[in-house]
């Protein structure tokens, strides 16, 4: 069975699916000229983070922390598909550019 960044190609399919429907709502649906700038915003910082995820598929690293490179828990991966740090980088990463 095939494996990346210890996930098998049955869960990154299945993690591609989600992510290229999410990327497909998130076009389709929000608009830069839409009323609620709240959601604006929200889809607007969420694509990118989708995108990068799609091609961490395609580049064979999906499951790999663009950090550290350790990987990724697949419970990390189920809840938030499209993160590409692990836990403890993304809170590091958030650390440093809110203060």
């Amino acid at each position: 069975m095939c494996c990346i960044g210890g996930c098998t190609a049955q869960f990154i399919s299945q993690q591609q699916m989600v992510l290229e429907e999410k990327k497909r709502q998130y076009e389709s649906y929000f608009r830069p000229d839409s009323s609620n700038g709240h959601r604006w915003n929200k889809i607007h910082n969420s694509l990118p983070q989708i995108n990068r995820a799609l091609s961490a598929i395609k580049n064979g690293t999906y499951g790999i922390c663009e950090s550290c490179g350790e990987y990724i828990p697949q419970e990390r991966l189920r809840a938030v598909p499209g993160a590409t740090r692990c836990i403890e980088c993304q809170e590091n990463w958030r650390y440093q550019w809110t203060r």
